[in-house]
């Protein structure tokens, strides 16, 4: 039975079937999902909310270690909602010693965060292994690139370090992501190679280095590859 307006043809009992076995965080980290889930999300993705096909894709997606950092991610937020309130009071508490200057209320306010945040995080198996590359932040396109190429068959997280800096993290790292989205989006990569619908020269308001800004929405422009393939196959059907 499909839900009406926005769900259209999601359907509630499959949608709640399928968010429950991805709940049994054991069947995940294992890899041991009813076939069903797999076959369903795939082949009618219109009987699922969009959240639910969300979660089945990053907890099937990447292997086994990734489902199993998804489970552990999953039960972790679990856990952090339960003792919200006791954080919440712990984090006032130091909040008030920090104001009133009183060190041993600060001390206890302190073991008791870090105690909660034991008891959130104690069955966690460890982190994901990752790599770490260093890049100049004047050549973050360029180097976007090679470590699209040197990275992209690798299973390990990458994270990004800025050469002459010393912050890293994954707020570096979506950093990096961003500036490389903005280079993507000069007037000197268009010139180089053209992606974007209705971008030109004339879109920049000086040369060197300027933003674009087209007059409608930002839109990709298609590949002219599968243009040529589409029209090559169009001929050898006539």
């Amino acid at each position: 039975e499909g839900a009406e307006g926005e769900r259209g043809w999601v359907c509630a009992p499959l949608d709640t079937k399928l968010n429950a076995q991805l709940d049994d965080l054991v069947a995940v980290a294992a890899g041991a999902l009813p076939p069903w889930c797999a076959t369903l999300t795939s082949a009618a993705p219109f009987f699922f909310a969009e959240r639910s096909r969300l979660r089945h894709y990053r907890a099937t997606a990447f292997g086994t270690s990734r489902s199993l950092a998804w489970a552990q991610d999953q039960l972790v937020a679990t856990r952090r909602s339960a003792y919200a309130e006791d954080l919440l009071a712990a984090e006032r508490m130091r909040a008030d010693a920090e104001a009133s200057h009183d060190a041993e209320t600060l001390s206890e306010a302190i073991d008791q965060l870090a105690e909660i945040e034991e008891r959130i995080g104690r069955d966690r198996l460890g982190a994901l292994a990752s790599d770490i590359a260093r890049v100049r932040r004047d050549d973050a396109l360029a180097a976007s690139r090679r470590l699209m190429e040197a990275h992209a068959g690798s299973r390990r997280v990458l994270e990004i370090q800025f050469e002459g800096e010393s912050g890293f993290g994954s707020g570096v790292t979506q950093n990096f992501y961003s500036h490389v989205a903005n280079e993507l989006q000069s007037s000197d990569a268009s010139a180089d190679v053209p992606m974007w619908l209705g971008a030109s020269s004339s879109s920049s308001a000086a040369a060197g280095g300027c933003r674009l800004r087209p007059a409608s929405a930002r839109l990709p422009t298609p590949d002219r590859r599968e243009r040529v393939e589409g029209a090559e196959e169009g001929a050898e059907r006539a």
